[in-house]
């Protein structure tokens, strides 16, 4: 869960610290810098995915240096890039029962340059094995990129498929996240005899993309993805 006493940076005027070597009093230090470097902490918090292809020179025997899909591809179908899902992990939560944002960035490019062939990528958030349910949800936690077929990667720009329409970041409602939540047995000592059980939301990030030529196909250059306090 978030760590900042106030989920936000609270602000003090430069009087309240004083001259060097004036003590400072336990509430500015407290709300203004403790409070302060716990959020700073928050809002740049894990990286949960940075994906980069290999350069092609040293994609050997049947690696390729873009993760792609098998040739040819049904047209209209969702086909899943690189290792799915993209890690799994506990998503950090606010205390009251808020996901963190996720921060994402994707990287892609298409087999051959054309300008009338669309590539359509979906970056979304689903407990391991429920990826092919929630890539067809109209919501904040899914977001999606189309771009004309090029062989030069680029950053693509998007939105998620829910009403907040975030361009650069996954949101997760506290409601479904409640409903993902797995109890997970764990030790609570290096030497703990006993194992107990916590809760965790595990979550894991997947990517999903489509053709309408089925010989223009997608390439998965870059993917990044941060938590981010919100």
């Amino acid at each position: 869960m978030s760590t900042s006493i106030h989920r936000g940076i609270v602000g003090f005027g430069a009087a309240n610290y004083g001259e060097s070597g004036t003590p400072v009093h336990s509430a500015v230090m407290r709300d203004g810098v403790a409070n302060g470097l716990l959020h700073a902490a928050d809002s740049f918090a894990q990286v949960r995915v940075n994906y980069a292809a290999i350069a092609a020179s040293l994609a050997g025997g049947s690696r390729r240096g873009a993760e792609t899909i098998d040739s040819p591809p049904a047209v209209g179908e969702w086909y899943p890039l690189g290792g799915q899902p993209m890690d799994s992990w506990p998503l950090t939560m606010h205390a009251d029962g808020r996901p963190y944002l996720l921060r994402i960035r994707l990287g892609a490019a298409a087999s051959a340059t054309n300008g009338s062939v669309t590539i359509t990528w979906r970056v979304f958030l689903a407990p391991v094995g429920r990826q092919v349910e929630e890539l067809r949800r109209f919501a904040d936690h899914v977001w999606e990129a189309s771009n004309a077929a090029s062989t030069t990667a680029l950053w693509l720009s998007g939105a998620t498929q829910g009403s907040a329409g975030h361009a650069t970041v996954l949101e997760l409602d506290a409601p479904t996240a409640s409903r993902w939540v797995q109890r997970v047995s764990t030790y609570d000592a290096v030497a703990g005899a006993s194992p107990t059980t916590i809760e965790q939301l595990l979550v894991g990030l997947y990517v999903y993309a489509k053709t309408d030529n089925a010989s223009v196909l997608p390439r998965l250059h870059n993917l990044y993805a941060a938590e981010f306090v919100g």
